[in-house]
């Protein structure tokens, strides 16, 4: 499936691959047409409502205000941004969420006291960095270091009930240098007539509806390298390195982004585990070795910490 934030977050949330969930990409096809994925959300029960069925408490504050509904996450206890609209006073990075000194205090603010059973915090600004400027570039080395002050600051802030907490800082995709040649699906899918609805997401695309051609027509377009059907009337599609899918005609407004995700080459994950609880060195001992963490694990392991 393709390697972008919202599939990889209800897979976080849910514990489920993206065909069982239905988050594919950040946008979808619902009721026909494309739909941004926050307006329909993850399918099946999430983290938040296993808490609230284990009679445990659960907040969520997200840099991306749009994983409140990709994730469930209005089920929490707490949450914010509430029902995953920013504040117009809120600062925000170069592509519209939440900027780290606005999200940080937050973060701190829900661990101080009385803090919740589960507490899911996420900050953007390093993704948004790495897709402007391209992710080995200057400024986004910048807000990488810049992202571990936060982590550092929020581990300060667990500190006096370290013997009981279990902290798990996770990524949800890698990204690629990419350079000014879009690959346009568009123009061929209109040109041949075809009721299909691609859907770009960086160096991968979707691409809904019943093709008639089974593929065949995707054999033709310059820097497509591979395509299947992952499931009746869904086909993934990837593209050679340096390139990209271009969105909608009139959908990009500004410069194209130099960094991008979402193909093959864009899986890797961050998976760091901490904690002065028991449950912590287990899980840490229990990754010493391998050489990949799936996205599906997360969800099943938080749901033993608060249900055991």
């Amino acid at each position: 499936m393709t390697s972008a934030t919202y599939p990889n977050h209800a897979t976080f949330a849910t514990g489920v691959e993206p065909l069982a969930h239905g988050v594919l990409a950040n946008w979808i096809v619902h009721d026909g047409k494309p739909t941004p994925t926050q307006h329909v959300g993850p399918r099946v029960p999430t983290i938040f409502d296993a808490c609230r069925a284990a009679g445990r408490s659960s907040a969520a504050v997200l840099g991306d205000q749009n994983l409140i509904g990709v994730m469930g996450a209005a089920k929490a206890d707490h949450h914010w941004p509430q029902d995953g609209v920013l504040a117009d006073d809120v600062d925000r990075d170069g592509h519209g969420y939440a900027a780290n000194h606005e999200v940080l205090p937050r973060i701190l603010e829900m661990l101080d006291g009385d803090r919740p059973d589960l507490f899911v915090a996420h900050i953007n600004e390093p993704d948004t960095a790495a897709h402007i400027y391209g992710p080995d570039s200057t400024e986004a080395l910048e807000s990488y270091r810049d992202a571990d002050t936060c982590v550092a600051q929020i581990v300060e802030a667990m500190r006096p009930t370290w013997s009981d907490d279990v902290l798990i800082v996770v990524s949800d995709h890698d990204q690629e240098e990419v350079d000014d040649a879009p690959i346009d699906l568009y123009e061929p899918v209109a040109k041949l007539g075809l009721s299909l609805v691609p859907i770009p997401e960086g160096s991968a695309a979707i691409v809904w509806g019943d093709d008639e051609t089974h593929g065949k027509w995707l054999d033709n377009v310059d820097g497509v390298t591979v395509h299947a059907e992952i499931s009746p009337g869904i086909r993934l599609v990837g593209c050679a390195p340096r390139r990209w899918f271009a969105p909608p005609k009139g959908f990009l407004t500004g410069p194209a982004d130099r960094g991008a995700h979402g193909g093959e080459r864009t899986r890797s994950q961050v998976a760091i585990v901490g904690g002065g609880h028991p449950s912590a060195a287990a899980l840490a001992h229990s990754l010493k070795g391998r050489t990949h963490v799936e996205a599906t694990d997360w969800a099943r392991i938080v749901v033993g910490l608060v249900s055991g």
